[in-house]
């Protein structure tokens, strides 16, 4: 199911107090419109009704992609963070979803709407979140070497269906890089060899993910 609440916010700009709808949890089978609300960043902007001000308001959201058997928890705290870990784990699933624990599904936790739809265009793809977390690393010292220094870098796909990262720096500019599909195929096949199944894996698939897998290699 989606779950949704609605909260006053008030403008940062004129006080002005407008009704914000909040989703905590977004079923895409039941709720297919909000997929694109997700992938934009729409879900969590506010909009004053006074004088149009816009504004981003982050709180934990649930997103359940469940015809492809995907969970992606987007928290905001360590305690949103320990709640996710244990739902996953299965210690403290709600009722609702007890019956899907019988299905292998895929979970993951992330900490930005950044990183939330990165996997979704990830797994939208048949791609590995892992593959592509090791790949960053090779594209962030490649970037240092170019004296570039990254701040933030994120998994995408163009309009003809090419894969690239968009770096950030910390400059605030954006640069963008091919992904080369033979870097892909090497490290499925010499970092990931003795890893096991993608839906078997821990639910914090990100950097510090990747350089532990890599350091477990030398």
């Amino acid at each position: 199911m989606s779950k949704i609440s609605e909260e006053t916010i008030k403008c940062p700009k004129c006080g002005k107090e407008s009704k914000f709808v909040m989703w905590s949890s977004i079923n895409t089978v039941l709720n297919p419109e909000m997929k694109k609300k997700v992938l934009t960043g729409e879900i969590f902007k506010f909009k004053c009704n006074k004088c149009g001000c816009e504004a981003r308001v982050n709180y934990s959201s649930l997103y359940h992609q469940m015809k492809d058997r995907i969970m992606i928890y987007y928290v905001q705290d360590e305690e949103d963070y320990e709640s996710a870990c244990k739902m996953f784990s299965g210690e403290d699933m709600p009722e609702i979803f007890e019956n899907l624990m019988a299905e292998k599904y895929l979970y993951r936790i992330v900490t930005s709407p950044g990183e939330l739809r990165e996997k979704i265009i990830i797994f939208d793809n048949g791609l590995d979140d892992r593959v592509i977390e090791i790949a960053k690393i090779f594209y962030i010292g490649q970037a240092k070497e170019q004296g570039i220094k990254v701040k933030h870098i994120f998994f995408d796909v163009s309009s003809e269906g090419k894969y690239m990262f968009i770096i950030f720096d910390e400059n605030g500019e954006t640069k963008m890089a091919s992904i080369e599909k033979e870097l892909l195929e090497k490290i499925r096949e010499e970092v990931l060899k003795d890893s096991p199944d993608i839906r078997e894996d821990r639910f914090d698939i990100d950097e510090n993910w990747a350089l532990e897998k890599i350091m477990e290699g030398k």
